[in-house]
């Protein structure tokens, strides 16, 4: 076609060719070119990576059952939550966790013949895993078999080629992973959070991201279980068990009073006793009764008022209680106060007094209580050699006890020979019983020396460990570092945005790429000191944990110290008032005395074991509350501490559909409608510039 049949069908305006006219002039050239483009944008799209983004939720919801707890959990808010999932900890330990993972399924993939070896995985228990490939069932292997993900992202482990985990380090990893905490109210002055947060990675494999969000939420869960929930609920389940030991022991206490009450046949003997004594007066007699009941409680007051006045004594320096003194070691020097202390001491004379025990046992069973003559001849229990040497090991107890009970193993019915009689028998069953009541004396005495000098000792040294914590951990050194690392951050963070703002910098550049290293560096350091700070914290709650322990122990004893104050000034006075009663009625006879006196020893023994155990049952029991108050009463003992803080994965991830990025139809269109316009442009360019040339404008 010439240019003048061209010009006849589409007429040139007087100030040139319409556009409209240059491209239906050259419309096969223009259409040409962009579908040429259009194929080579087709065939350059393959080549671009897909970026898939897989993403979950993770729900930290606020402590519960905290109103009964004592030593409640750490709060912690959704920005710790988010500093802690961006953590570099956390993603050495999401590397690690997939490292792991990532050999433990390849190498079960192999072994496991099933039409559906995934679906066989996961049903499978951590012990038939490291059976079948024959690996050490450790922590490390239990811990990754925990976390294994479902069966449905188990086969993205084979999507991994061995050199991936070998170059991933954790400021790679944080490029492809992302977290953002979900609001309910954002304002100019404040921000209200949700305890949700969303988390995603991307990856060029579908399930790949699935996978890398899954495991990195359990991470962050199982962070959060173990540094804000594991310590404690490991006191609460230390405390529980120390509530149960007590208990235990409490109903050993009540086992042994019943016990005690069912062998020495106490109810019996004071039956037999009546029975002497109407058969001596033929009748009772008032007067005996009285007599012998004021006897009793005399002997009694008398024994348990010098009892509590050297337990007093043992329990006090110049005046001052030594639950008071902070210079323990003055105390354990004083001389009357080192044989108290002596541990070894206090072993011996138990077991000392278990030996007394049982030969005073079988001489009461032997002996009877019926009445006999001295003439009578009788089959001893015990050889000359055997009571010398029981002798001698009064004499040494006597020897040993010196300092602590000058009064202790001196009776003078102790034997120089041998007991050929039942009278003699039973004399030195008498004195036997003597030695063992005030051995019994010292032993509560130096128990409770000890136990209120350790309790002491460890209010003291928990004290000191709290103090020293406290001075070797400058908490608000440590705070103020991090905020002035905090500062530095944003001041980083504003310069990395002034300078991308710059005409000519871009995100690769060099003063970029070390102003971002720069910010890693602080981030790191951040993390290291808030690690730190959380770690001292928890330390410093313990160390006060303990001394609180330590000072209500203490408390213990200083509350028996004081009812023992009280209970002498009672005993006193009542034993006063027994004495002159028992003035009036101290005319009956010897031998009514002595047969009384010895059915009163034995059921005094009773009595004095009796309270022994009862003291020791009251002194269980007031622990037994006490650690029950502490732990947060009764109700506190059916609650599962393990689920006091809630972080639950709200929804698990699935394997997304769709990329991130533009798909390839929609590159194809951008790329043909780019070069359709440029083409035509360039067209209407060339036709301007070649009528101009034609009138000589140009």
């Amino acid at each position: 076609m010439t240019q003048a049949e061209q010009t006849e069908d589409f007429p040139i305006q007087s100030d040139g060719p319409s556009p409209l006219w240059i491209l239906l002039l050259h419309w096969k050239v223009i259409c040409g070119i962009t579908l040429v483009a259009m194929i080579l944008a087709a065939l350059v799209s393959g080549f671009v990576p897909k970026v898939f983004r897989a993403s979950s939720t993770l729900m930290v919801a606020s402590p519960r059952y905290t109103q009964n707890l004592k030593l409640p959990p750490p709060s912690i808010d959704m920005t710790t939550v988010k500093t802690l999932s961006n953590s570099y900890t956390t993603y050495q330990i999401v590397i690690s966790r997939l490292r792991t993972q990532a050999g433990i399924i390849n190498s079960l993939h192999d072994k496991i013949q099933s039409e559906d070896p995934w679906a066989a995985i996961a049903a499978t228990s951590a012990t038939e895993a490291a059976n079948l490939l024959g690996w050490p069932l450790d922590e490390s292997f239990r811990e990754a078999w925990a976390d294994l993900p479902p069966a449905y992202l188990l086969p993205a482990y084979l999507g991994f080629d061995e050199d991936f985990f070998a170059e991933l380090d954790p400021i790679q990893l944080g490029k492809y992973l992302n977290s953002q905490i979900k609001t309910s109210k954002e304002t100019n002055m404040t921000t209200e959070y949700q305890p949700l947060i969303t988390l995603t990675a991307d990856s060029s494999s579908q399930q790949a991201a699935a996978l890398l969000v899954f495991i990195w939420s359990k991470t962050i869960q199982g962070i959060i279980q173990t540094d804000f929930i594991g310590p404690v609920f490991k006191d609460q389940v230390k405390r529980l068990s120390q509530i149960q030991n007590t208990d235990e022991a409490l109903e050993d206490v009540h086992k042994q009073i019943r016990d005690l009450l069912v062998l020495s046949e106490i109810d019996l003997k004071e039956k037999e006793k009546e029975a002497i004594t109407s058969t001596l007066y033929s009748g009772s007699s008032p007067l005996f009764s009285l007599r012998e009941t004021l006897t009793r409680d005399t002997l009694k007051n008398s024994a348990i008022i010098r009892n509590l006045r050297a337990m007093l004594n043992d329990l006090e320096l110049n005046g001052e209680w030594i639950g008071n003194l902070n210079n323990l070691d003055e105390v354990l020097q004083d001389p009357e106060k080192k044989h108290v202390a002596d541990g070894a001491l206090l072993e011996a004379n138990k077991s000392a007094l278990l030996e007394l025990e049982a030969v005073a046992s079988r001489l009461t069973q032997i002996t009877g209580f019926e009445e006999r003559s001295s003439s009578i001849s009788w089959n001893p229990p015990y050889s000359p050699d055997q009571i010398q040497s029981l002798v001698k090991k009064i004499g040494s107890l006597r020897q040993a006890n010196s300092e602590i009970e000058p009064e202790l193993l001196q009776s003078s019915n102790l034997p120089a020979g041998d007991i050929k009689t039942i009278t003699q028998a039973r004399d030195f069953l008498a004195s036997l019983n003597e030695v063992t009541y005030y051995l019994q004396g010292v032993i509560g005495r130096q128990e409770t020396f000890i136990k209120t000098t350790n309790a002491r000792k460890a209010l003291l040294t928990a004290e000191k460990e709290l103090y020293t914590a406290r001075k070797e951990n400058n908490i608000e050194q440590i705070s103020t570092d991090l905020k002035v690392l905090t500062q530095d951050h944003q001041v980083a963070m504003q310069s990395l945005g002034n300078l991308l703002g710059q005409p000519g910098v871009n995100e690769n550049s060099p003063e970029t790429l070390a102003l971002k290293e720069k910010i890693r560096g602080i981030e790191i350091r951040m993390s290291e000191i808030e690690d730190k700070l959380a770690t001292i914290r928890l330390l410093l709650e313990r160390l006060e944990e303990n001394r609180k322990h330590a000072f209500n122990f203490l408390e213990l004893q200083r509350t028996f110290y004081e009812s023992i104050i009280s209970k002498l000034t009672e005993i006193s006075q009542e034993h006063i008032r027994n004495q002159k009663e028992l003035s009036l009625v101290n005319e009956s006879k010897e031998t009514l005395e002595r047969l009384s006196n010895q059915m009163n020893a034995h059921i005094q023994n009773v009595l004095v074991r009796q309270n022994s155990l009862k003291l020791k049952q009251n002194t269980l029991q007031k622990i037994y509350d006490n650690s029950l108050e502490d732990f947060g009463g009764v109700e506190a003992l059916s609650i599962d501490y393990s689920n006091v803080l809630r972080v639950h994965l709200f929804n698990p991830p699935e394997p997304p559909k769709n990329k991130v990025a533009p798909s390839r139809s929609v590159i194809v269109l951008i790329a043909g409608l780019l070069i359709f316009l440029l083409t035509s442009a360039g067209f209407i360019l060339h036709e301007r510039l070649r009528m101009l040339r034609g009138t000589g404008v140009v």
